[in-house]
């Protein structure tokens, strides 16, 4: 299985679930249950939000990655400018950093590959994201 970052903190928060859940059964006064289990939500919740902001992240790129490769196949844009343009709104309207846009051609499909790193709540936690879009080339059939 791939692990990465974002996978760790999924399997975190599906271990925490018995452990919030098991605090209770523990011989431990209220205010002490009752005191671990909010410490417990408040980690599993920022890591829901963590994982919730790399995913909308992913999502933004394979938007742009996609509308760039429609641009490329079905306008006859050429494809360094739609790269520079990409790489220019996803600069500007994200919190991406270190985006770089690939634009290929070949057998009647383009294909536009997003890289870029993801930030994360906590310095240190960012994670690198891909996404690719292919789209078909568009041409009139005589």
């Amino acid at each position: 299985m791939f692990f990465n970052l974002p996978t760790l903190l999924t399997w975190a928060r599906i271990v925490s679930i018995p452990l919030i859940v098991g605090l209770f059964y523990l011989q431990l006064d209220a205010y002490t249950q009752n005191l671990w289990a909010t410490v417990l939500f408040i980690v599993v919740a920022l890591m829901a939000f963590q994982a919730a902001m790399w995913s909308h992240a992913k999502t933004e790129a394979r938007v742009v990655a996609r509308d760039t490769a429609a641009l490329i196949a079905r306008s006859g844009i050429p494809a360094a400018d739609a790269t520079v343009s990409a790489r220019t709104i996803l600069e500007a309207d994200t919190d991406l950093r270190n985006v770089a846009v690939v634009a290929t051609t070949a057998d009647g499909v383009v294909t536009v590959a997003v890289t870029a790193d993801a930030p994360g709540i906590i310095r240190g936690t960012s994670t690198g994201l891909a996404v690719r879009s292919a789209v078909p080339v568009e041409e009139l059939t005589p």
